[in-house]
């Protein structure tokens, strides 16, 4: 990761297996004469606060509760307690500490666990699981963490925010308040709202009000957004370009910007890469993919240029306009859509690559255009072949697609009309 990246990661079922833990808690009771169905009854038995609807377990109030109805030891079974929560490491799920010092291996991550509970017990469970040495800070809260995450001081430093999460009620909370809060605080147009969700966690089948970006591991996170450089200035736009041409010589995808929609760009000589693109976009190779040169003396280089298309390259490029061309050595056939971008991000990819680059949209075929890198995520998080990096240039604006011509005959043809009117 390239970018200056701000975590808030929940513990209970998103890193902690607490349905096992749980599990196991009941065994300890059950060895002190409590049964199934008498802890159940005194898990949650105390008053909430007014307007909660999250509880929060306190084991303490639950053995003085049962001590009211039933002949215990209190101090066998909380001794019991603080032994079985001495060392909490065996719940963590398996992939959590890999997933862990991943992040923490990148310098520009800073970790914040955000968990709900009784801080007492809760700080103790965290504590001996052994992770506390991953996070920059611990915060423990009763009440909802994105009233607690948009109010954080380090959030307006962060290229990113990502908040993963596996409570259902947390998180479709959290939704709602991001888009309140993106109307006044800019910063939260970058926030990444993640939904962990286990197998084994406590609320896997219960569904959520919006459609969430959704992982079944935890280290799933890092198929999609360890692939994510963001372009706020001259200085990370020339990084990405770097690192993009490097993925673009060994036959990758990148996701970059256009001046339209969202693309996927590939060295269009390149066999293997642009069969990964029909790959990406699901799609059967019918068509040629459209394609984007630096300028006309790159394009001269690989496609053959009539009289009429030179004269509209040379008037309209760079710009909205694109000419259907042939190949160098072919005079015939279908032909392939070629412009020269006016968006400069894309003019240097290409320029950097020393060759025109693929500029078909980056969506799943029949799927919506995506103006926001999110919605690629989105769409893509299910394929098994994924493209190689995520350019983010923000939420780009719904510019009219460009003019297509055809002008390889005496009769200029206009295949699709755009911002550019030539007849």
């Amino acid at each position: 990761m390239f970018n200056k990246n701000l975590f808030f990661i929940d513990f209970d079922d998103t890193l902690f297996n607490t349905k096992k833990f749980k599990k196991d808690l009941i065994k300890i009771f059950s060895k002190n004469n409590i049964n199934t169905k008498q802890f159940a009854e005194s898990y949650y038995d105390y008053p909430l606060k007014k307007g909660s609807r999250l509880c929060k377990y306190d084991p303490e109030h639950q053995i003085k509760k049962l001590s009211e109805k039933y002949k215990i030891d209190k101090i066998k079974l909380k001794n019991d307690i603080d032994e079985f929560t001495s060392d909490t490491s065996k719940f963590l799920f398996k992939d959590t500490l890999a997933f862990l010092q991943k992040l923490k291996k990148e310098k520009n991550n800073r970790l914040i666990l955000i968990s709900f509970g009784k801080t007492k017990f809760q700080r103790k469970k965290i504590l001996n699981s052994g992770i506390r040495k991953f996070f920059h800070e611990i915060i423990i809260t009763d009440k909802k963490k994105i009233d607690l995450i948009k109010k954080h001081k380090k959030t307006a430093a962060a290229d990113y925010l990502y908040f993963l999460e596996d409570h259902p009620k947390q998180l479709n909370y959290a939704k709602n308040k991001i888009r309140q809060q993106i109307k006044s605080n800019s910063c939260f147009k970058k926030f990444f709202i993640i939904r962990v969700k286990h197998n084994d966690g406590r609320y896997s089948k219960i569904k959520t009000e919006s459609d969430f970006y959704e992982i079944k591991k935890i280290n799933e996170f890092f198929s999609d957004f360890n692939k994510l450089f963001k372009i706020n200035n001259a200085k990370q736009a020339n990084e990405a370009i770097n690192l993009s041409v490097k993925i673009l010589k060994n036959s990758g995808v990148a996701v970059f910007p256009t001046e339209t929609a969202y693309g996927l760009a590939a060295d269009f000589t390149d066999k293997k890469a642009v069969d990964k693109i029909f790959k990406i976009k699901q799609r059967k190779r019918k068509k040629l993919l459209p394609i984007i040169a630096s300028d006309i003396k790159m394009a001269k280089k690989y496609f053959n240029f009539d009289k009429n298309s030179l004269i509209l390259a040379k008037k309209y490029w760079p710009g909205p306009l694109t000419l259907i061309l042939n190949k160098r050595g072919q005079n015939r056939g279908k032909g392939i859509a070629v412009r020269v971008s006016n968006n400069k991000f894309t003019n240097q990819l290409a320029k950097k690559l020393g060759k025109p680059i693929t500029a078909t949209s980056a969506n799943i075929s029949g799927q919506n255009l995506c103006y926001d890198i999110f919605d690629v995520i989105k769409q893509m998080r299910q394929n098994r072949i994924k493209p190689d990096i995520f350019l983010d240039a923000g939420t780009l604006p719904k510019n009219p697609p460009s003019t297509i011509i055809d002008a390889r005959s005496e009769k200029i043809k206009t295949v699709r009309q755009g911002k550019i009117k030539i007849l």
